[in-house]
């Protein structure tokens, strides 16, 4: 089944980023927050909206449809026992045919493949960005909220990824 790019909802959108993970699968809540704010900012037409959260993007509406593709049984989440990381396992159990999804596989490839932290500071950093800081304050910012965690190697490796993914010159 094809799909207008207007006509798919994001609810779609969103299990066909899942199911195009290795294995069909996603592992950890952050880590698909992640991936749809950084795909939305390469041109990925699902409209999310997100705000600052905690420690990085975050929308309620990519939550809200996470239960909404569970009840539809298009997706498995399975929880980990408390305390444990990565706390969610969403696992895409039909893969929907969305034509328009092809020009996206790289970028949900090269995302799927990074390391989550490195992901979880390069959205970070996009966010901070967002709000209109400068390239070098945006990644102080980032540094500053992620703590001890965030070293210089984290730093060059979350720029050569948001290079890769085209947003960054």
């Amino acid at each position: 089944m094809s799909y207008e790019t207007d006509q798919v909802m994001n609810y779609q959108w969103l299990a066909s980023v899942i199911a195009e993970h290795p294995d069909a699968t996603v592992r950890g809540s952050v880590r698909l927050q992640n991936t749809i704010w950084l795909l939305q900012h390469v041109g990925f037409p699902s409209r999310y909206n997100y705000r600052k959260f905690f420690d990085g993007p975050y929308s309620e509406a990519v939550r809200a449809d996470i239960e909404l593709l569970s009840s539809l049984g298009l997706i498995e989440v399975e929880s980990s026992p408390e305390g444990m990381e990565p706390g969610y396992t969403f696992r895409a159990i039909e893969k929907l045919q969305i034509k328009e999804l092809e020009k996206f596989i790289e970028q949900i490839r090269i995302i799927s493949e990074m390391e989550t932290f490195v992901l979880d500071c390069a959205a970070t950093y996009e966010a901070f960005r967002d709000l209109g800081l400068p390239d070098e304050e945006a990644w102080v910012s980032v540094c500053l909220k992620k703590g001890n965690l965030c070293d210089e190697i984290t730093t060059e490796h979350a720029k050569k990824f948001l290079e890769k993914l085209g947003l960054l010159p």
